[in-house]
């Protein structure tokens, strides 16, 4: 039996060898970040690595390019970040209440006897309205070698972006200081590893960024 998958937001830049030996195995063209596209590949009919990508349902590697919409997102990108339009409300309240419950009491254990009493600003303590976005979305299979043998598995890779209008602050005697904006842009690669024949079909989750992502914050206080 392969050894069991971690699951966790590793950066595959050299840290986490498990991870950076996956995404080396993609089938995916150099220049992830701006390549990404919407499709839909399997092992059978993804192509050589001497060739182009494959689209999915078009033909294999002779396909034409999928379509995108107006703005740049692919289909299946657009479907996804109209979901995370209407659950967004409900993810930021969710945030906002996991930091006031679980973070914020873990702060203040922490914190030595002078800085006592700082804490979350319940107004200005949360994700925003703007939701984060999907820009392409990849889907494909592939092997990978473990000490028990070859398995399969089922990765997603997204490039996304979140220019976000999100507030994080924190006062403490009359004064304050936090974020009053974030933007970050990346590959985010999700594997379902070693697919198998029962559910949940899959025998462990792998969950990273492909590279080091693009972050701007901006800062108040």
């Amino acid at each position: 039996h392969w050894p069991p998958v971690r699951m966790g937001a590793n950066c595959a830049c050299g840290q986490d060898k498990e991870a950076d030996q996956s995404a080396k195995q993609l089938a995916v063209a150099p220049g992830i970040e701006d390549a990404v596209e919407d499709r839909v590949c399997t092992a059978e009919a993804r192509p050589s690595q001497g060739g182009g990508d494959g689209e999915g349902g078009g033909g294999g590697a002779g396909g034409g390019p999928t379509a995108h919409l107006h703005d740049g997102t692919g289909p299946l990108a657009g479907s996804l970040n109209t979901i995370l339009g209407h659950l967004w409300p409900q993810i930021s309240a969710y945030t906002t209440e996991m930091i006031h419950t679980e973070v914020q009491p873990q702060l203040q254990a922490s914190l030595p006897s002078a800085l006592q009493g700082l804490a979350f600003n319940t107004d200005k303590t949360h994700l925003g309205h703007r939701p984060l976005e999907f820009r392409r979305i990849h889907i494909d299979t592939v092997s990978q070698v473990t000490t028990g043998g070859t398995v399969q598995n089922l990765v997603f890779q997204a490039r996304f972006e979140w220019n976000g209008d999100c507030e994080i602050y924190l006062e403490l005697r009359g004064t304050g200081f936090g974020i009053q904006g974030l933007s970050i842009q990346g590959v985010i690669i999700l594997e379902l590893v070693g697919l198998v024949d029962k559910p949940p079909f899959f025998e462990g989750v792998r969950v990273f960024l492909r590279n080091e992502p693009h972050i701007d914050v901006k800062f108040e206080g």
